[in-house]
């Protein structure tokens, strides 16, 4: 990705910022996004997109590691097998909160989260087909590749699907 648009005046060079500073680059912070929408829209193309830009990158990044910490992130996130997570149920419900505490705390980088509001639009993701509440209480689905672990609406059960999870 270019810093200018490509119908931009026409230029001697097209700007592109590479490295990461105190706030990450442009495409730093691209190749994560598209890396996480690959696995909610279950899109390849987004997933190619990313591999693109960290590949032209790759020999600056082993070489000066410390100038692209958000690239390195990203990287890692495409190497790993990141936890898909799908939530059901009612955000502000205390239910939904304590399922919440368990997913974000300790953190855990390689994970995407998507979520169900029952009583709201529905938002479409191949990681919220076909799944819905246990007994009209918020429920969580812990995958990987699109396959999940038995759902579950209890804190304990859910740390223990994840602690599993961290250990493969």
């Amino acid at each position: 990705f270019y810093d200018t648009a490509d119908d931009h005046e026409a230029l001697v060079v097209r700007p592109r910022d590479t490295g990461d500073n105190a706030t990450p680059s442009g495409n730093s912070a691209a190749a994560e996004v598209l890396l996480r929408l690959a696995i909610i829209f279950d899109e390849p193309t987004y997933r190619a997109r990313a591999a693109t830009i960290l590949g032209s990158l790759a020999a600056f990044l082993a070489r000066y590691p410390t100038g692209f910490g958000r690239y390195l992130a990203a990287a890692e996130f495409a190497l790993a097998a990141p936890h898909e997570i799908a939530l059901v149920g009612t955000p502000a419900a205390p239910d939904m909160q304590a399922l919440c505490a368990v997913i974000f705390q300790p953190f855990r980088p390689n994970k995407v989260v998507v979520q169900r509001d029952i009583s709201g639009p529905a938002f479409e993701s191949p990681l919220l087909e076909g799944r819905a509440q246990l007994g009209e209480r918020a429920t969580v689905y812990v995958c990987h590749n699109y396959a999940c672990q038995l759902p579950v609406n209890e804190p304990e059960a859910l740390a223990a699907q994840l602690a599993g999870a961290d250990t493969e």
